[in-house]
C-alpha cells in the first residue's frame, strides 16, 4: 500500500513539475504566479517546486516570487538560502509580513537556528524578538510598520498599549494590557506568575548576595498585585503608569523566571537520596542497597517508555548496563521525580524494562524543564521540544504534592564529553 501511495504522490509531483516548466512562456506572471500557487497547495514535494522555478521569473518578477513565501502557511521555511545571501532585506520583509498571529514555538526556533547558521544581521534577530510578543501582529497592523521600522517596535508596542489604557472603561481591560505591556501574558498568567514569586523567593530567606534581588522582587509584587483586586478604573490607570515609570520591562520577567528556574532545580538536587554504608547485597561488584524501608527522592528514567524490548535486548542491557549510555538517541533525559509515599512513573506494556535512579550527580544547570503533569518532551533537538520550555517551575515538595497526573516529568539535558561521547 506504502508503494502505491509513493507512486502516485511521485505521479502527482512530476505532473505539476511538468505544468510548471510549460506553462512559464504560455502565462503572464501574475497567472504564472497562481499556477505557482496551486502547485505549493497540492504538492507533495514543495521543495522540488521551488527548485525548478525559472530563474528569469525570480529576477524580474522578485515581488511575486516573494508573495510566495508569505502566501503559504509556513512556507518561510523554505526559502532558499540563496535568497537569503542575495536579498536579505526582502526576506526580513517576508519574515515580518508572516507576522498575522501569535506565532509557535517551533517557528520561532527555526528562524533563531537560520539566523545562527547563516550569521544574519540584527534586523533578523529583532524580528525573532518581535514574534515572541503576544499581540505583535496587532500592533504591526495598526501602525502599517514595515521592514524600516522594526528597530523602533518597543516604541510602536508603548505606545499601542498607552492607548488602549487612556480609551479603556474597563478595570479588567487595563489589568490584560498589564500582563501583555509588561509580562507577555494574560491577566491570569500574571496573578500565578506574582503568586510564584511568592512561594518561590519571597518565602525564602534570602542570602546577602540576593536582597538587593529580593527587594527589588518584592517592590515589583506591591507595584502589580493591586491590578488583581481593584474595582476603581482611575486606580487601575494609576497602576499601570506607575509600573511605567519604574521603568519595569518585560526583560525584567525574563531574569526573574530564569532566577525562579535555577532556585527550583537546585532544590529539587538538593533533596534527592544519597545512598551509602554497607550494601545489602553485592552482585558482579555492584553495590545493591534495599530501600523499601527508607524514606528517599529520587529522579528515575525508565528505558523502556511506551514499549516493550525482547529478552535478549534485556538481558543485554543487564550484562553492559553502560549500553543505554552509548547508544544514538536523545540529547536529553525524561525522568520522573519520585518518594517512597510517591512512586508513579511512565511504565511499558511490561515490568521487565531497566529503570535508572539519578540523585545529587546531576547538575542543577542541566535541568530544562519540569512540570507536575506529563509535559511530552520528544524530539531529536533540545530547541525543538514537542513542550515549550515550561514556565511552570515548582520547589521540589510541590512537584510531588501537587502533581495533577499519575507522574510528573522532569527533563535533564545530556551530558557529552570533548569527544561527543555521553557523559
Amino acid at each position: 500500500m506504502e508503494n502505491i501511495w509513493k507512486e502516485l504522490i511521485e505521479e502527482t509531483d512530476n505532473v505539476y513539475t511538468k505544468q510548471i516548466n510549460e506553462m512559464y512562456r504560455k502565462t503572464n506572471a501574475n497567472q504564472y504566479y497562481e499556477i505557482l500557487i496551486e502547485a505549493l497547495r497540492e504538492c507533495w514535494d514543495r521543495k522540488k517546486v521551488l527548485s525548478i522555478i525559472p530563474d528569469e521569473f525570480i529576477n524580474q518578477h522578485t515581488d511575486l516570487y516573494c508573495k510566495l513565501f508569505e502566501e503559504e502557511e509556513n512556507l518561510q521555511t523554505d526559502i532558499p538560502e540563496k535568497l537569503y545571501i542575495d536579498k536579505p532585506k526582502l526576506v526580513a520583509e517576508i519574515w515580518l509580513n508572516s507576522l498575522k498571529g501569535d506565532h509557535n514555538f517551533r517557528f520561532i526556533e527555526y528562524l533563531k537556528q537560520k539566523i545562527e547558521k547563516l550569521n544574519l544581521d540584527n534586523t533578523f534577530k529583532t524580528i525573532v524578538k518581535i514574534y515572541n510578543y503576544k499581540n505583535a501582529h496587532l500592533i504591526k497592523q495598526k501602525y502599517n510598520l514595515k521592514i524600516d521600522d522594526i528597530n523602533r517596535f518597543e516604541a510602536f508596542k508603548d505606545k499601542y498599549y498607552n492607548e488602549i489604557v487612556e480609551k479603556s472603561n474597563s478595570v479588567d481591560e487595563i489589568g490584560e494590557a498589564i500582563a501583555n505591556m509588561f509580562a507577555n501574558c494574560n491577566k491570569k498568567e500574571l496573578q500565578q506568575f506574582m503568586d510564584k514569586i511568592q512561594n518561590i523567593f519571597l518565602k525564602r530567606k534570602p542570602s546577602q548576595n540576593d536582597i538587593e534581588k529580593f527587594m527589588k522582587l518584592k517592590n515589583l509584587k506591591e507595584l502589580i498585585d493591586p491590578i488583581f483586586y481593584t474595582k476603581d478604573i482611575y486606580q487601575a490607570k494609576e497602576i499601570y503608569n506607575r509600573i511605567k515609570e519604574s521603568g519595569f520591562s518585560y526583560n525584567d520577567i525574563l531574569i526573574i523566571k530564569e532566577a525562579m528556574k535555577q532556585i527550583c532545580s537546585q532544590d529539587l538536587i538538593n533533596n534527592l537520596s544519597s545512598f551509602g554504608g554497607e550494601p545489602d547485597l553485592i552482585k558482579d561488584n555492584v553495590s545493591i542497597y534495599n530501600i523499601s524501608e527508607k524514606d528517599f527522592k529520587l529522579l528515575i528514567h525508565n528505558t523502556g517508555w511506551g514499549h516493550h524490548e525482547s529478552e535478549e535486548n534485556i538481558n543485554k542491557r543487564l550484562s553492559d548496563l553502560d549500553n543505554w549510555n552509548n547508544r544514538e538517541g536523545y540529547p536529553f533525559i525524561s525522568t520522573s521525580y519520585i518518594s517512597n509515599e510517591m512512586l508513579g512513573h511512565v511504565k511499558s506494556t511490561e515490568n521487565t524494562d531497566i529503570i535508572y535512579g539519578f540523585n545529587k550527580s546531576v547538575n542543577p544547570s542541566l535541568v530544562i524543564n519540569m512540570g507536575n503533569t506529563d509535559i511530552q518532551t520528544q524530539g531529536k533537538d533540545i530547541d525543538n521540544l514537542a513542550y515549550e520550555i515550561s514556565d511552570e517551575w515548582f520547589m521540589s515538595d510541590d512537584l510531588l504534592e501537587n502533581m495533577v497526573h499519575r507522574y510528573n516529568e522532569v527533563t535533564i539535558k545530556r551530558k557529552y564529553d570533548e569527544n561527543g561521547k555521553r557523559v
